[in-house]
C-alpha cells in the first residue's frame, strides 16, 4: 500500500512537470487532481487498514490475556483445592493412625487385664 501511494505521488509530480517517459506534454489540472485524489485515497485506505489491523491485534491480545488470567486463576484454585484435599487426607490418615495406635494400646491392656484376671499369679 505504501508503494502504491509513493508511486501515485511520484507519477503526479512527474506528469505535472511534463517529464513523462515518452515526453508527453504536461498533464492537465484534472489529471493532477485525479492523481492526487488517487494518492490520498490510497494513503487513507492504508491508514484505515493499519488502524483496523491494530484494533484486531489489540482485541486479540486482550482476549488472550483474559484467557491466560482466567486459566491461571483456575489453575490456582485447582492447586489450592488439591492442597486443601491433601491436608484433609493427611489429617484423616494421621487421625486414623493415632486412633489405631490408641486402640492397639487399649486392646493390649485389655488382654493383659484379662490374662491377669485369668491367672492369679502371672509370671512377669
Amino acid at each position: 500500500m505504501v508503494f502504491i501511494v509513493k508511486r501515485a505521488l511520484l507519477q503526479a509530480w512527474w506528469h505535472g512537470c511534463g517529464q513523462a517517459a515518452n515526453d508527453e506534454p504536461p498533464r492537465t489540472t484534472a489529471t493532477l487532481l485525479a492523481a492526487s485524489l488517487l494518492a490520498t485515497t490510497a494513503l487513507v485506505a492504508t491508514t484505515l487498514v493499519a488502524i483496523v489491523l491494530a484494533a484486531i491485534v489489540l482485541v486479540a491480545t486482550v482476549l488472550v490475556a483474559t484467557v491466560l488470567v482466567a486459566t491461571v486463576q483456575v489453575a490456582t484454585v485447582q492447586v489450592a483445592t488439591v492442597q486443601v484435599a491433601t491436608v484433609l487426607v493427611a489429617t484423616a490418615l494421621a487421625a486414623t493412625a493415632l486412633a489405631g495406635t490408641a486402640n492397639a494400646r487399649r486392646n493390649k491392656w485389655r488382654r493383659r487385664r484379662h490374662m491377669d484376671a485369668a491367672d492369679p499369679n502371672p509370671s512377669i
